[in-house]
């Protein structure tokens, strides 16, 4: 009987240790990577030989991933497929249409 108690003390005090010892270490969240992003506003003339013609703005707001460590391939890979995607639909003239950039 005497054994039976000093066991089952022991295996309260190991439990209740390790329950105290989790909140010493310090827990580290994972790091994710930013959103950012880069924007330019221009105008331009439709006709630039004539000072009169009407003008076009341009407004480009790119987004993309900001590696959360120098580790990080996803956010490479994700910017890499953007990017090829965007300059694929967007090479040549006149590719810059609505149907042109649909991206399935």
């Amino acid at each position: 009987m005497n054994r039976r108690i000093i066991l089952l003390t022991a295996t309260v005090l190991a439990v209740t240790g390790c329950f105290f010892m989790q909140g010493c270490i310090q827990q580290h969240a994972p790091a994710f990577p930013e959103i950012a992003s880069i924007q330019a506003d221009t105008t331009v003339l439709l006709k630039p030989e004539v000072e009169t013609s009407p003008d076009c703005r341009i407004s480009i707001d790119f987004m993309y991933l900001k590696p959360a460590s120098p580790t990080d391939s996803v956010s490479e890979a994700v910017n890499r497929i953007f990017y090829e995607t965007v300059s694929e639909k967007t090479a040549g003239a006149g590719s810059l249409t609505p149907e042109a950039l649909s991206i399935p």
